[in-house]
């Protein structure tokens, strides 16, 4: 591995504090849209790095039939069963600076992974944009 070293580009305050107020102000309505996310059984977290950005999204029992619409618009490319009685879907966005990955109880729609390998093919077949994170 090789360490960089980079210039330390000097800080104005007046701007510096000018983006701490947009990037605050940008999240407010974000709250909102969490919340109510939240009510109807879909929990949402972000976590914002230099350059990057992580989406989870967790579903519910009662909210799991979401999972392949939701899937497939955001472009992940299959399932896996990270452990028992779990599904996920895991893909990338905005030219894979946004890693989104989609988590719900493993329910009817999605058979136990005794029996994945229809469910990934047709879920394959049906969303095949995207890439692996």
């Amino acid at each position: 591995m090789t360490i960089m070293t980079h210039a330390v580009m000097p800080v104005r305050p007046e701007g510096a504090v000018h983006d701490i107020a947009d990037a605050i102000a940008t999240a407010v309505p974000l709250i909102d849209k969490v919340t109510s996310l939240a009510q109807v059984g879909v929990a949402f977290s972000l976590t914002v790095e230099d350059g990057s950005v992580t989406a989870d999204i967790t579903l519910e029992r009662g909210t799991a039939g979401l999972m392949g619409p939701l899937a497939s618009s955001l472009g992940a490319p299959g399932l896996s069963y990270p452990e028992t009685g779990l599904v996920r879907a895991v893909g990338e966005m905005g030219e894979g600076r946004i890693a989104v990955r989609i988590t719900a109880p493993d329910v009817e729609t999605f058979p136990s992974p005794h029996l994945p390998a229809a469910v990934a093919q047709a879920f394959a077949a049906g969303s095949g944009r995207g890439r692996a994170a």
